[in-house]
């Protein structure tokens, strides 16, 4: 009697494993449908909110840019297709800043991120201390702005400065 109990657990198991395996295996072609998609906010409300106030702030000096890839805007300096480059490239192809500005000719003169609360989380911590690193090692600036009801434009004196440039 308890070998077939144990044979019906055993085939059970593998009956699992085997559905398991055959919905979420790598490389299995699963039917998507245009349907299975919807539209969603391009930016925050807080997002909305700050770019409204950077768009005066700015006032033409500078074009703005939400949700840039960190990978459009820096490559790795290692051999391209080296195991290194790769390793490199992946630290930031899925990252994003949440405005960049660039001069007249698009030249990267500045970014912009936007702190909300989750940015006292350790693991957010650790991803803004990267960013400002491989930022400030190509010298471009990165500005950290709080989220907030109403800016002022003391909030970015900082990058006042660095328009005044351009």
């Amino acid at each position: 009697m308890l070998i077939i109990i144990f044979l019906g657990l055993c085939m059970a198991v593998l009956g699992f494993a085997s559905l398991y395996a055959s919905r979420y295996r790598p490389g299995k072609v699963v039917d998507i449908k245009p349907s299975d998609y919807k539209q969603i906010s391009f930016l925050s409300v807080a997002e909305i909110e700050f770019l409204k106030f950077l768009d005066s702030f700015v006032a033409g000096r500078a074009r703005i840019f939400s949700k840039v890839r960190i990978a459009d805007v820096l490559t790795p300096v290692m051999s391209w297709g080296s195991s290194r480059w790769y390793l490199a490239f992946n630290r930031i192809s899925a990252k994003h800043l949440d405005f960049v500005l660039v001069d007249k000719n698009y030249k990267v003169i500045a970014v912009i991120e936007l702190d909300d609360s989750s940015h006292s989380r350790p693991d957010r911590k650790s991803r803004d201390s990267f960013v400002d690193s491989i930022f400030a090692s190509v010298s471009l600036p990165v500005f950290h702005v709080p989220v907030r009801r109403n800016y002022l434009s003391d909030d970015l004196i900082s990058l006042d400065m660095v328009l005044k440039r351009f």
